[in-house]
C-alpha cells in the first residue's frame, strides 16, 4: 500500500493563549505541534489514510512525538542543536483581536539534511508520495520531481 511522507524542515509549537475571562477552557493555554508538513500529515491522518511526518525538531524545546502519533500517522523527527520554534497567538475576547508572535527556532546543518536523506531513502518505497512545501529543500533535486509539488518514489 503506498504512503504519503510529508517532510517539515521546520517544526513548530503552536500556543494559544486565552484570557481568563474567556471561559473557553479550564487551561488558559494550548500548546500543540505544528510546521506546515505536520499539519497536512495530522490532517491526512485524520482523514483515514497511512502517514508518516519526518523531518527536524529542536533537542531544546522538543515536540512530543509519541502524543501526536496515531494509529494511521508516524512520526520520525530528528532532533537537532537548539530551540523549535514557537508560533504564539493571543486571542483578546473584548476587542475580537490577536496577536501573533513567532520565534525562528533551530538553524539545520549539512549533516542533519545528510541523515534526514538517508532516514527518506530508507523510508520512500516506489508508488509513495513525499509531500514538502513550495520552496522544496534543495536536498530534493535527487529526487524525481512531479508538477503536483510532491516527489514519486522510482
Amino acid at each position: 500500500m503506498n504512503k504519503i511522507i510529508t517532510v517539515t524542515a521546520k517544526t513548530a509549537i503552536d500556543c494559544l493563549i486565552f484570557p481568563p475571562e474567556a471561559n473557553i477552557l479550564e487551561s488558559s493555554t494550548l500548546g500543540c505541534a505544528a510546521g506546515k508538513s505536520i499539519n497536512v500529515a495530522r490532517t491526512v491522518a485524520t482523514l483515514g489514510k497511512h502517514v508518516v511526518a519526518i523531518g527536524f525538531v529542536g533537542i531544546m524545546k522538543p515536540i512530543c512525538s509519541t502524543t501526536l502519533a496515531t494509529s494511521n500517522l508516524s512520526v520520525q523527527l530528528i532532533p537537532v542543536p537548539g530551540v523549535t520554534r514557537v508560533n504564539t497567538t493571543r486571542f483578546d475576547p473584548r476587542t475580537g483581536t490577536t496577536t501573533h508572535q513567532r520565534t525562528s527556532g533551530f538553524e539545520v546543518a549539512e549533516t542533519d539534511v545528510v541523515e534526514l536523506i538517508r532516514s527518506l531513502d530508507r523510508l520512500i518505497e516506489r508508488g509513495d508520495y513525499v509531500v514538502y512545501r513550495r520552496e522544496r529543500p534543495p536536498f530534493f533535486t535527487e529526487l524525481l520531481l512531479n508538477d503536483a509539488g510532491s516527489v514519486v518514489a522510482s
